[in-house]
């Protein structure tokens, strides 16, 4: 069972807790069985308000879980709203629409007081890779406006892993690449910044990027290391 994180715990004992709980989102465990119709998943285009009910319906049921489990319940749940994206059948419009239902309903989790079942629900999120997610857990990463310095640490993991290989457009990257420059300024913690800064690297060799794109981001990557390097 992982331990319980306070405001108390020493940052070093902090890191090691949330990257054991990042290691099981990220591990080799066998999938779970579907628990949305594959007409669903494979659909192209809008989904009708009856599929949009049923894949709403989904999301509920595993979110009360997040927030309400023990933690046999709430590792069941994640795995669950993590079986779509990993479905061959899944498409990228059912994902866009899935990404929206999801982030809309972990919302209280994210900005709740249990750090754990955040960390855990903001896993969920970073796992549907879209430019959406992603932009929500750069979000999480503003020190002005979360103060939860182990959940910025928690997402700055899981957006450096995510920025490895998602699908953004110019002014998608352009946006992700401002605020992690901006934010890694403002940080205290050392070990988010460093993750910030490889978060920018990982773009810049993200080969579903555009290469002018990749570039900017390098760019401020090695800019991010002279201001850090500095201060």
């Amino acid at each position: 069972m992982i331990p319980l994180i306070s405001n108390r715990t020493p940052i070093h004992a902090v890191a090691i807790i949330v990257l054991a709980v990042l290691a099981l989102g990220f591990g080799t465990r066998d999938v779970l069985a579907q628990s949305i119709d594959n007409e669903i998943l494979s659909k192209n285009g809008k989904l009708t308000s009856q599929q949009l009910e049923e894949v709403s319906e989904f999301v509920s049921e595993h979110a009360d879980s997040l927030r309400t489990g023990d933690a046999e319940q709430v590792e069941r749940a994640r795995l669950e709203l993590f079986q779509p994206t990993r479905n061959p059948s899944t498409t990228k419009s059912f994902m866009l629409e899935y990404s929206t239902i999801v982030i809309d309903q972990l919302r209280p989790i994210v900005t709740g007081d249990d750090t754990l079942r955040a960390i855990n629900a903001i896993q969920v999120i970073s796992f549907l890779q879209t430019p959406d997610s992603f932009e929500k857990m750069i979000d999480l990463l503003d020190p002005a406006k979360n103060k939860n310095q182990t959940l910025r640490l928690a997402a700055s993991g899981l957006v450096q892993r995510m920025a490895e290989d998602i699908q953004l457009n110019r002014g998608q990257v352009q946006f992700a690449t401002r605020e992690l420059q901006q934010y890694s300024y403002s940080e205290g913690n050392w070990m988010i910044v460093l993750q910030e800064i490889e978060a920018l690297g990982n773009l810049s060799l993200n080969r579903k990027i555009e290469s002018d794109s990749r570039a900017s981001a390098l760019k401020a990557q090695i800019d991010t290391l002279g201001v850090v390097v500095d201060r």
